[in-house]
């Protein structure tokens, strides 16, 4: 990949895939301890003290949980979504400065599409890389702002560009397997999933 300007000293985001997302490689994230009783009839009728602001908002991000108990962020004014807790120094100014090379490689007159999210995702090799890539929704497919050798992504060969769009869509659907829990329902995802689930029994 040709060299790139710095800034703040950190090298831009790299080109990377929901595929090499860390999740499985790393410690899970932890929660503070609960230190409370759990009081008759908790939850049935009111919450507990406290309860119904109890999403942690940290740096603009707000704590989600994934049904498999695990910890991610996403910050819904910037569409921007990470595996390791915001919060957490040097990480949190890596992360700041990895949104603001997106950005700029967007350019000041393009905006992110309402149905894009971008994901940061700390590549764990021992260099301070932060791998990125871009997500729309509408189209279920990944993207990013510069031209990416599928070689040097882990991708490929392919035939075709129809093999390469697959690709990409099923990277897409690994994203959404690893960060479900801010998505709204979709009830297209749902009517695609049928027909596959048709598809498979009337193959059985």
């Amino acid at each position: 990949m040709q060299a790139v300007a710095q800034l703040g000293g950190q090298s831009m985001p790299v080109p990377t895939l929901p595929s090499f997302n860390p999740r499985y490689d790393r410690t899970p994230a932890s929660r503070q301890a609960f230190s409370r009783s759990i009081p008759p009839r908790a939850f049935l009728v009111d919450d507990l003290p406290g309860v119904g602001q109890s999403a942690n908002i940290l740096n603009g991000f707000k704590e989600l949980i994934h049904p498999e108990g695990d910890l991610y962020w996403f910050d819904q004014s910037r569409r921007l979504v990470t595996t390791s807790n915001p919060g957490g120094s040097p990480w949190s100014q890596a992360l700041d400065i990895a949104y603001q090379q997106v950005m700029r490689l967007l350019g000041e007159t393009t905006r992110l599409s309402l149905s894009s999210e971008i994901c940061l995702i700390p590549l764990q090799n021992g260099s301070s890389e932060v791998g990125y890539y871009i997500i729309d929704h509408d189209k279920r497919v990944i993207y990013w702002l510069e031209e990416v050798d599928v070689c040097h992504l882990g991708l490929g060969p392919f035939e075709s560009g129809i093999d390469l769009r697959e690709a990409l869509k099923s990277e897409y659907w690994v994203h959404v397997d690893y960060f479900p829990s801010h998505l709204g329902p979709d009830a297209g995802a749902e009517d695609d999933l049928m027909a596959i689930l048709r598809h498979g029994c009337i193959g059985a």
